[in-house]
């Protein structure tokens, strides 16, 4: 914008062209910021799926050698895999009633988990969020 003062132009932007682009701003991330915030907990999502299909594979393994299911301790304590809740891991991993038959490996984040267990994923806690 031009202002003429006196025999020479001033340049600059009014106020209202000012408001008008904060508000354009304000808008596009009012839209920007929440789809960037699902994106990003969905593929922590997907990172928990991997970590959890490591660990049944890590199950089948263990079963293989020791005839039953073990604990995340164990499976780590005898090297089948590294400790998935090591740092800083946005969900909490744990294994449910490990048996000679069955087992569960949940990863749990703010009261919601994903499971697999010795069948495969468990129906209803697949998907995240």
């Amino acid at each position: 914008m031009r202002i003429l003062e006196g025999k020479r132009f001033l340049r600059g932007f009014t106020l209202i062209e000012l408001v008008v682009v904060v508000v354009v701003i304000g808008v596009l991330a009012g839209i920007a910021i929440p789809t960037y915030r699902k994106t990003v907990e969905k593929q922590r999502g997907d990172k928990a799926k991997l970590i959890l299909q490591t660990i049944y594979t890590a199950e089948k393994l263990y079963k293989l050698d020791y005839n039953t299911y073990g604990s995340l301790n164990n499976l780590i304590n005898n090297k089948y895999m590294d400790n998935p809740n090591a740092g800083g891991a946005k969900f909490v991993y744990s294994i449910l009633g490990v048996g000679a038959t069955t087992f569960q490996a949940r990863a749990t984040r703010s009261g919601k988990y994903l499971a697999i267990s010795q069948g495969g994923i468990v129906p209803g806690h697949w998907t995240w969020p």
